[in-house]
C-alpha cells in the first residue's frame, strides 16, 4: 500500500510562529508482510511536479528498460 500526504516539519519546543517551514510530500510504502517495517521518506513539495512526471515515464515503460533519450549537449549536435 502506499500513502502520500503533505506534511509540515515539527520542532519539538519551538513555537510555530517563530519558524517558517515549507510543506512537504510524505510517501508512506506499507510491505505486505507483518515482518516488514514500512517505509516513510519526505520530499520538499516544490518537487512533487518532477515527481509526478518520473513516475509517469516509469509507469510507460513495459518491460523494466527503455534507452535513454539523446540530449544535446552542444551547437554541433
Amino acid at each position: 500500500m502506499l500513502s502520500a500526504y503533505l506534511v509540515r516539519p515539527f520542532r519539538y519546543g519551538e513555537p510555530r510562529r517563530d519558524t517558517v517551514d515549507e510543506d512537504r510530500l510524505a510517501l508512506e510504502f506499507a510491505p505486505r508482510d507483518d515482518d516488514e517495517q514500512p517505509f516513510r521518506c519526505t520530499i520538499p513539495a516544490t518537487v512533487i511536479r518532477n515527481l509526478a512526471a518520473h513516475l509517469t515515464q516509469t509507469a510507460d515503460v513495459k518491460d523494466g528498460w527503455r534507452p535513454p533519450r539523446h540530449v544535446e549537449q552542444s551547437i554541433t549536435d
